[in-house]
């Protein structure tokens, strides 16, 4: 084969043309890499700390936040359970809802015995056990006094044997208060006064029943 001779001017053109395309290249390599740095810090930077799965271009995840239980519901209002006195007044008939304008103490004991015995005695009996001589044909049977026990709440405030349920009664009838309907009234035929030594001479009977006498 031939041997060519290439000019030395012509080698050396040659030699720096690519040392000039090799520089070229290194530095378009560089560059490249600190693009990718850069871009990869950035991508740290904005992404959530701790999160070291984040890309460049992902959406930034929204910052955690401990979840909150709901809030219990309001407490329902606690009603509070009616009173004995509003229970004997929701069920008192309508003559046990009047209100009481007169005060039935302070009768004269010996004075109510008279009237007792021309009017009572004839059912209640004579000492007040019930068992006078017109009790027989009587059901229910009239009050014992002697035992202290009432059953008659007349003005509904959960309490029997007052001086106003006494009074009410020999006034109005027990049938007006739920009691028996073979006692009249003696509203008609007793003055205040003689309905208040009524009273006195009933509580007599039963305390002195009850101490023993």
């Amino acid at each position: 084969m031939a041997r060519v001779d290439v000019p030395s001017h012509v080698f050396s053109l040659a030699v720096a043309f690519v040392s000039l395309l090799l520089a070229s290249l290194l530095v378009a390599t560089a560059g490249c890499s600190e693009r990718n740095a850069a871009d990869r810090i950035a991508a740290r930077e904005q992404s959530p700390k701790g999160d070291t799965n984040a890309r460049p271009g992902t959406p930034e995840s929204p910052p955690y936040s401990p979840a909150v239980p709901p809030a219990p519901p309001p407490a329902e209002a606690q009603v509070p359970a009616p009173t004995p006195e509003a229970i004997a007044r929701a069920t008192a008939p309508p003559a046990a809802r009047v209100p009481e304008t007169v005060n039935w103490s302070g009768g004269d004991p010996l004075e109510g015995r008279e009237i007792y015995g021309m009017y009572c005695a004839m059912c209640h009996g004579a000492d007040g056990a019930g068992k006078g001589p017109g009790a027989a044909a009587l059901n229910p049977k009239p009050r014992d006094f002697t035992s202290g026990a009432f059953y008659l709440d007349t003005n509904a405030n959960n309490k029997t044997g007052e001086d106003v349920d006494l009074a009410r009664v020999i006034r109005e009838g027990p049938h007006a208060f739920g009691g028996s309907p073979a006692m009249p009234g003696w509203k008609s035929t007793f003055t205040e006064e003689q309905v208040r030594d009524l009273v006195a001479y009933v509580h007599q009977l039963a305390s002195t029943s009850n101490q023993g006498g």
